[in-house]
């Protein structure tokens, strides 16, 4: 118990969040404030690494104006969607994610974004930390 208090008091002293991947959610079909017309919008997660190993993820619904007011709704919809029940959720939970690196390789010049961007293979830079 003593050790989550003070890895909990470490987190608010020594906040240093990386931001570690990005998730295509899809597009959800919902309906506008006008009541005559359906709009397919995308979703997108954010996936956050703390130093201290805790993970966050934020849902961000991409719609403008003011039925955006009304985002908050849909996350259950998110939620219940293939990617976040076979990557996202395991990743929060602990669990080691191909797609998304750790906060250490991160932080040490191991991972390459702009690799990721251009759509080349996802991995390491260096080839012996592969395993």
């Amino acid at each position: 118990m003593i050790r989550y208090i003070i890895r909990i008091i470490l987190e608010i002293i020594w906040v240093d969040w990386q931001y570690v991947g990005a998730f295509d959610a899809g597009t959800f079909q919902m309906s506008h404030p006008d009541h005559y017309s359906d709009q397919h919008v995308g979703v997108t997660v954010h996936c956050f690494e703390s130093r201290w190993g805790t993970r966050h993820a934020r849902i961000v619904v991409r719609r403008h104006g003011i039925e955006s007011l009304a985002n908050c709704l849909h996350y259950s919809a998110v939620r219940k969607s293939t990617v976040w029940q076979k990557e996202i959720y395991p990743w929060l939970r602990g669990r080691h994610a191909n797609k998304i690196p750790t906060y250490k390789k991160l932080k040490g010049g191991k991972w390459d974004f702009r690799r990721m961007l251009r759509g080349a293979e996802i991995s390491p830079l260096n080839k012996e930390e592969n395993t």
